[in-house]
């Protein structure tokens, strides 16, 4: 996962996160027990998407060290695929203009 999907998907969790946290402040303001019973609910939605944040920001900050080591360890590689997407894409643009 790229540093920029992880970025999207935390801030996409802190907003879902915060929403859940609107919805609990309303439900907390109704009565009954039909409505402590859904506020409870949401808390522990709440806890999971949490715990969902913070496993995925672990996991891309593995997949980045992961990257990073593989990049330093072969070098040589990483160009060779770039230099291989480039041309590809240089043929690809080349043919689309003829």
């Amino acid at each position: 996962m790229s540093r920029v999907d992880s970025e999207l998907l935390k801030d996409d969790l802190r907003i879902i996160a915060g929403d859940v946290e609107h919805l609990m402040q309303d439900v907390a303001t109704g009565a009954g027990e039909r409505g402590e019973e859904f506020r409870q609910r949401l808390h522990t939605v709440r806890e999971r998407l949490n715990r969902l944040e913070q496993k995925a920001a672990g996991r891309a900050r593995e997949a980045n060290t992961r990257f990073q080591h593989y990049v330093h360890e072969q070098p040589w590689v990483m160009i060779g695929t770039a230099a291989t997407a480039a041309f590809l894409f240089g043929l690809i643009t080349a043919r689309s203009h003829h």
